[in-house]
């Protein structure tokens, strides 16, 4: 099922915006009620969902990983990423495209980050969890960086 799929009119205009994609307004529907059953009860209950959300991705990757490693390639696909073109790191666009990466990755304008961190208390070490935040980010990256190369090489 492809949930994002273009559907283009050739007479849009503000009187006719063309039909409903019934497929994304279905998904719409059930990420409004996630949000919402994750949030009912306040910050206990967001608290569990977060649980969730936080540790399945490593679960995903750690499999991810184990299956990457028996693919054919694999090891040329770690070879691949361990072994960078250093010239590279001349180019700017290089420099723009990291520091665009580690700027959505840790989304430090959301205004979600700022809503839990209201629940801290006043004297709480914000500088512990700023870094704890980034180097496990960092790691994460990482980590996602051998089993992306991993398939990428198996796929050739």
């Amino acid at each position: 099922l492809q949930v994002y799929r273009l559907k283009p009119e050739s007479n849009l205009s503000l009187s006719n915006l063309g039909h409903i994609n019934w497929e994304n307004l279905a998904c719409l529907a059930i990420i409004y009620l996630i949000c919402y059953f994750s949030m009912w009860k306040g910050i206990k209950t967001s608290g569990k969902v977060v649980w969730f959300t936080a540790l399945f991705p490593y679960v995903v990757l750690a499999i991810l990983m184990i299956r990457g490693l028996f693919l054919n390639g694999s090891m040329k696909g770690i070879e691949y990423y361990i072994r960078p073109d250093l010239s590279k790191l001349s180019d700017a666009s290089v420099w723009v495209d990291a520091a665009s990466q580690t700027f959505f990755s840790l989304g430090p304008g959301f205004g979600v980050l700022m809503a839990f961190a209201s629940y801290n208390d006043f004297n709480h070490n914000v500088y512990r969890d700023a870094m704890i935040t980034v180097a496990v980010n960092s790691l994460t990256s990482f980590a996602s960086g051998f089993v992306i190369f991993m398939f990428l090489v198996s796929l050739n």
